[in-house]
């Protein structure tokens, strides 16, 4: 069952850019996923063995059963794979054609806190493999120990473990909804209005036809180490789900990032903007920068996040959107922390989504 869906997906879901072949393209009659690595992003300690496992065990019971570890560890020990976020064309191509794996789950750890009350964030997302990799589904989860505490505290969760199975349980739902239906958007509701961008400008003759889209590294001024990766990962996730845009495989970005040695000194050039227009064959490039992504651990505290965006389409190198948001925890909240967010992760989420609401309307234009 699960095996006829997979191929449903890579047949007819999967972008096709011209002049190279679909994702679909030499596809084996049962295809298979890998599970890599999780990569942290926390900036701290995290189980990343404990949360892949039962990450895979949630899938499992839903009919998706990766690869084995032992073949997926041989592959990455023959092929030197250190980077397990990303894969490029090479990377892509020796998946397929070594162990015959049609897809790798991607998956990277925002946030991990078991201070009461506990703090957990996963991003994750399905990338086809073969010489042009696609990213396919793409989504996160962020629950906090004290997001609905209920009266008297009767639902606040203090177990991290509990936490995690529920994050890593609704990450593999959301994947298998997905698996069996390729073709249908499972949105997750529009962003609340306070996440909206508090300044935004839209070219007029932005075009909102859909188009092939490269998320670069977004330039980190905050506190938070990983705040630029963060973001990127945020908005890749928003504009995949949006319909309206063919993400690239971020590992390709870096790849060429790496091959032509641009180095980011204070955001993106004309000229490393130019190289990823060429060398991805992409419309669009969206970039920016992070002033602030603040987390915060026990009972009292509020995350705060702020960042700006740039979208520069190929044609003329014009900046056809641009932005700047900013959000706090507490944000609209007037009586008994109701509506407060209680995490970076959520509150990044909903703001880019708002963000990308906004660029496929005319809601930005100033």
């Amino acid at each position: 069952m699960i095996c006829t869906s997979i191929l449903l997906l890579f047949s007819g879901a999967c972008a096709h850019v011209a002049g190279k072949p679909s994702a679909s393209a030499a596809l084996s009659e049962h295809p298979s996923i890998v599970l890599f690595p999780l990569e942290n992003l926390s900036g701290g300690p995290a189980p990343l063995k404990a949360i892949r496992e039962s990450y895979r065990a949630e899938l499992v019971k839903r009919g998706i059963v990766p690869i084995d570890d032992e073949t997926m560890e041989g592959f990455m020990a023959k092929n030197r794979i250190r980077y397990t976020a990303g894969i490029n064309g090479a990377t892509g191509e020796a998946l397929r054609s070594e162990i015959g794996a049609n897809a790798v789950l991607m998956t990277s750890v925002e946030l991990y806190t078991e201070s009461a009350p506990p703090k957990i964030a996963i991003i994750s997302r399905l990338v086809s493999s073969g010489p042009h990799p696609e990213i396919l589904w793409a989504d996160g989860a962020g629950m906090a120990g004290d997001e609905t505490p209920g009266l008297l505290d009767l639902h606040l969760v203090n177990d991290p473990n509990v936490l995690k199975g529920r994050t890593v349980e609704s990450l593999a739902v959301s994947l298998s909804n997905y698996l069996r239906e390729p073709n249908h958007a499972h949105a997750s509701g529009a962003a609340k209005g306070k996440f909206a961008p508090k300044i935004s400008y839209q070219d007029e003759d932005m075009d909102k036809g859909k188009a092939r889209v490269a998320v670069a590294p977004f330039f980190n001024r905050s506190n938070r180490k990983n705040g630029g990766e963060l973001m990127a990962l945020h908005f890749i996730v928003s504009l995949k789900r949006s319909g309206r845009y063919n993400v690239v495989e971020p590992g390709l970005v870096r790849d060429l990032f790496l091959n032509r040695r641009i180095i980011m000194d204070d955001g993106i050039s004309y000229v490393d903007a130019d190289s990823l227009f060429s060398g991805l064959d992409i419309d669009l490039v969206l970039t920016g920068k992070v002033t602030d992504y603040q987390d915060y651990e026990g009972a009292y505290g509020e995350p705060i996040v702020a960042f700006s965006t740039q979208l520069m389409q190929r044609e003329d190198w014009k900046v056809i959107w641009s932005s700047m948001s900013r959000n706090e925890g507490n944000d609209r909240v007037f009586f008994f922390d109701l509506g407060k967010v209680n995490t970076a992760y959520l509150m990044a989420s909903q703001m880019t989504r708002s963000v990308t609401e906004k660029m496929v309307t005319n809601e930005g234009v100033k």
